[in-house]
C-alpha cells in the first residue's frame, strides 16, 4: 500500500470511494472534495494499491479531522490506522503543526463502535455527545486528542 497526498487528479476516485463507503446523506459532493484538495488549510491523504484508491482521510490545519474512509475490501488490514497515524503526524510534527497547537478533534457516529475503538487506540478521548449531528436520530460523539 502506498500512502500519499491526494491531488486533483485523484478527485473522481476519492468521490467514488466516498459514495461506496458512506450512506448517501453523508457523502460529500465533488465541489467539497475539490476545495479540500486545493486549499492550503486542508489536506487529503490517500492509500493506493495497484493504482486504485483504497482509503482516504481529510483534515484541516487546525486539527479537525473531517473524514476517514476505507474500502470495505481492505478493512482490518491497517489502512485506516495508517492513514490516521499519518494525519496525526502531519498535525503534530509536520507542516500543519504550527497551526495545530492544541491537538485534534473529530466527530464519529455514536453507533460506529469500530471507528470509536480505533480513535481511542490512538489517544482520542470522548468529549461530548452531539444530538442529531448526522441527521434526525443519528448522534455523534465528539472526540479530542491532545497533541503529543
Amino acid at each position: 500500500m502506498e500512502y500519499i497526498v491526494a491531488s486533483p487528479v485523484s478527485l473522481d476516485a476519492v468521490t467514488t470511494l466516498d459514495r461506496l463507503i458512506f450512506p448517501v446523506e453523508e457523502v460529500w459532493d465533488s465541489l467539497l472534495w475539490k476545495e479540500m484538495l486545493k486549499t492550503n488549510i486542508s489536506r487529503v491523504l490517500i492509500a493506493k494499491s495497484d493504482g486504485a484508491i483504497k482509503g482516504f482521510i481529510s483534515f484541516y490545519n487546525n486539527g479537525k479531522i473531517t473524514k476517514l474512509g476505507v474500502d470495505p475490501k481492505v478493512r482490518n488490514l491497517g489502512v485506516g490506522s495508517t492513514l490516521l497515524a499519518l494525519a496525526i503526524e502531519c498535525l503534530d510534527k509536520g507542516d500543519f503543526s504550527a497551526k495545530c497547537r492544541n491537538g485534534s478533534s473529530l466527530h464519529v457516529k455514536a453507533t460506529n463502535k469500530i471507528a470509536i475503538k480505533l480513535y481511542l487506540k490512538v489517544g482520542f478521548v470522548e468529549d461530548s455527545n452531539v444530538k442529531d449531528y448526522y441527521g434526525q436520530g443519528s448522534d455523534a460523539i465528539r472526540m479530542l486528542r491532545v497533541r503529543s
